[in-house]
């Protein structure tokens, strides 16, 4: 019993000592937080009173480019965009708008395609997402994780959001932009380019911005809130938060060009699906087909990521569509 005791006071003990540093550092923690309050102070009116427009230059792929923030209140307010030039580009350069995959750890898919745009002599701006890459409310959490949400009215603000960030950078890219882009290429001949959900949102873009002059999307559907509660990637989260298609069905109709009539003016777009998606199912696929009955339609035999094994065809053919539809 005796040694039993002896046992528990050391135990006690050291728990103790462990409550003393832990309490220490927190003060330590406590001290250097009021420490650098004024600091903190000046770096935010700093932030307040800096530029609402960033552009920065960098090299990528052996292609010049420009970093492009749009500022916002808060990371998931601003426009993101990098914006690659061609070898040679002048002021009747097309320009592409690329929108990304959702959940990726980088953009090597898009550079992909900017590469093979800047090779038939087409410039391209990559476009984030809310909560995607730098645009996260967490920075821990993985990119675009939190754009799905946990609720229907999160996902269609997401959606919504993502439309208009796309209009607005247009917009800004035929006002202000002109500043820094000025010569650089045409405005007036935008295609669209996206894939899985940068195909959702670019096909949603261009039905209803005729600014739009041609449109790529691949792994691309309609009728969105099929694809959430029923596409394999997501209905089994949807599931388990009790959101059924129903519940979808109101707040993404906007986003539903299967419900819409689109007067798309025959202007040129490609579709390329995966036989065996089962993210996008083939009933989204079909509807997709049916809402822009004048497009080229092209199958690839393969799922929805091993669609990846085209890539060198897929980037090739779509800059070739482009910049036949551009000229």
């Amino acid at each position: 019993q005796s040694r039993g005791a002896f046992h528990q006071d050391i135990m006690i003990s050291i728990g103790r000592c462990w409550v003393w540093i832990a309490d220490q550092r927190l003060w330590r923690l406590r001290c250097s937080i009021l420490w650098m309050l004024p600091a903190f102070a000046a770096m935010t009116n700093s932030a307040a009173a800096s530029p609402a427009v960033h552009v920065m230059p960098f090299s990528k792929n052996e292609l010049r480019a420009h970093a492009v923030v749009l500022k916002g209140k808060s990371p998931r307010d601003e426009i993101w965009a990098y914006i690659y030039e061609p070898p040679v580009a002048g002021k009747d350069t097309p320009l592409v708008l690329i929108l990304p995959i959702l959940g990726a750890p980088n953009l090597w898919i898009e550079e992909q395609f900017a590469v093979a745009m800047a090779q038939r002599g087409m410039a391209s701006a990559i476009l984030f997402f809310p909560q995607q890459f730098h645009r996260r409310s967490f920075l821990e959490v993985t990119s675009g994780f939190l754009f799905l949400g946990r609720s229907t009215a999160t996902l269609a603000g997401n959606f919504t959001q993502s439309v208009a960030d796309v209009e607005s950078f247009l917009d800004w890219l035929a006002g202000p932009g002109q500043e820094y882009f000025a010569g650089t290429f045409d405005v007036k001949r935008t295609a669209i380019l996206g894939t899985s959900l940068g195909s959702l949102i670019g096909s949603v873009v261009m039905a209803h911005d005729k600014r739009i002059k041609a449109g790529v999307f691949l792994l691309s559907g309609s009728d969105p809130a099929w694809i959430v509660s029923q596409g394999s990637l997501t209905k089994k989260m949807a599931r388990k938060l009790g959101i059924g298609y129903e519940d979808l069905l109101g707040p993404l109709a906007p986003f539903d060009l299967s419900r819409q009539e689109v007067d798309w003016g025959g202007r040129p777009v490609l579709l390329v699906d995966a036989i065996w998606d089962t993210i996008i199912p083939k009933v989204s696929r079909k509807k997709l087909k049916s809402a822009i009955p004048h497009a080229k339609v092209i199958s690839v035999p393969a799922a929805h990521y091993t669609s990846l094994l085209h890539m060198f065809w897929i980037k090739g053919s779509a800059a070739k569509f482009l910049a036949e539809n551009l000229q």
